[in-house]
């Protein structure tokens, strides 16, 4: 019965709602009145609990329009509680399950989710997570005034947040998350590779405790000469370094770049050895002797620059690698193996195998 029929018959179905039997411990149903332009006046009660004093608590478990709605409600809550408590999981809630199931199957997530959680989808946090809509996710993202890659990881958060709360039971239509529109890739020309001039500058600077007083030169040299991403570079584990055989075993993101072989230019051996220490878990360790946080990298590889009279970003680096191996004539293939990413071409992809004397052949092409 909706509310315009309640204006017109309010009393009668006061009366009914109070007179209807229900069993004990099935809950109840309770009419609140028309006043006030109350648009749900059907207040449902789950079955009393009671704590170790006997005082008796009764769960508001929602409000409705219509009294049969409500006795469908309460049906459904007798046959499985938790299954509908579920159901009132916030955002939040449910993202905070996911990171923690992630963090449990050792399969963490790129803190780029971590940081559109913190930051930018903070106004989702408190809804019920089947109440989410498209405009929702589309209001985080239009208000969002970062570029086109962190509006990329909020819809992708919301997309592994809702497929976590079906994995926990809850149904929520994936196509809520399709919807939302996050616009066109801006090309970007932040990124260049570093010149002859500049690396040898770098080499030039290893040692130079007034331009890089942290002394993270090797570390931007080593990324270079491993083509490698930074966080990368950064995560190398101490027992996945064989010197003897010039590579170690390491990687991030795709099924492609992780654990795979990194080959060493033969510059580097020197860097990597200085580095290298068995009592140690990671390869690259401050001056602690603890692993890098990459924001804190970061402010120290922007200090270096500025000192050094350079524009460019970690990522440079990588791309310096593959630009020089390509002018040398290097397969894309080889190179595809070398830098952990997904070949388009079957073939490459499922029967090609590039051994490590022609990785190592090509990554020595680098200057």
């Amino acid at each position: 019965m909706k509310y315009e029929e309640h204006l017109k018959k309010g009393k009668q179905i006061k009366n009914r709602t109070n007179k209807l039997k229900l069993r004990n411990g099935f809950g109840s149903i309770s009419y609140l009145g028309s006043s006030n332009n109350r648009t749900k006046p059907f207040m449902m009660r789950a079955p009393a609990t009671y704590d170790e004093f006997g005082k008796a608590t009764r769960k508001v478990i929602g409000y409705t329009d219509d009294y049969y709605t409500a006795m469908e409600t309460l049906i459904q809550y007798n046959k499985d509680p938790y299954a509908f408590e579920k159901q009132e999981m916030t955002f939040e809630e449910v993202a905070i399950l996911m990171f923690e199931h992630k963090k449990k199957r050792n399969d963490h997530l790129a803190p780029n989710y971590k940081s559109a959680f913190n930051n930018q989808c903070t106004d989702l946090y408190k809804t019920p997570i089947v109440d989410i809509t498209t405009e929702m996710i589309q209001d985080c993202v239009d208000e969002c005034d970062l570029g086109f890659t962190t509006k990329k990881y909020i819809k992708l958060l919301c997309s592994k947040v809702f497929k976590h709360a079906r994995f926990l039971g809850i149904y929520i239509d994936s196509q809520i998350v399709k919807d939302v529109e996050i616009g066109e890739k801006e090309e970007s020309n932040l990124h260049n590779p570093f010149t002859q001039a500049e690396k040898e500058k770098l080499w030039d600077n290893l040692n130079n405790r007034t331009i890089d007083p942290h002394g993270i030169i090797d570390i931007i040299l080593i990324s270079i000469y491993t083509a490698t991403r930074p966080r990368e570079t950064l995560g190398i584990l101490t027992t996945n370094v064989f010197l003897n055989e010039k590579y170690a075993i390491g990687g991030l993101k795709t099924i492609s770049g992780k654990n795979r072989e990194i080959p060493f230019h033969d510059k580097i051996i020197p860097l990597i050895e200085a580095r290298y220490d068995k009592r140690k878990s990671f390869l690259i360790t401050d001056s602690n002797n603890k692993p890098y946080n990459y924001r804190h990298y970061l402010d120290l590889y922007k200090e270096v620059m500025s000192n050094l009279d350079m524009i460019h970003y970690p990522h440079d680096s990588r791309i310096t690698a593959n630009t020089e191996m390509r002018k040398a004539g290097i397969e894309k293939v080889v190179r595809e193996k070398i830098l952990g990413h997904k070949s388009q071409d079957v073939s490459d992809r499922y029967y090609t195998t590039v051994s490590l004397e022609e990785k190592l052949r090509a990554i020595n092409t680098i200057k």
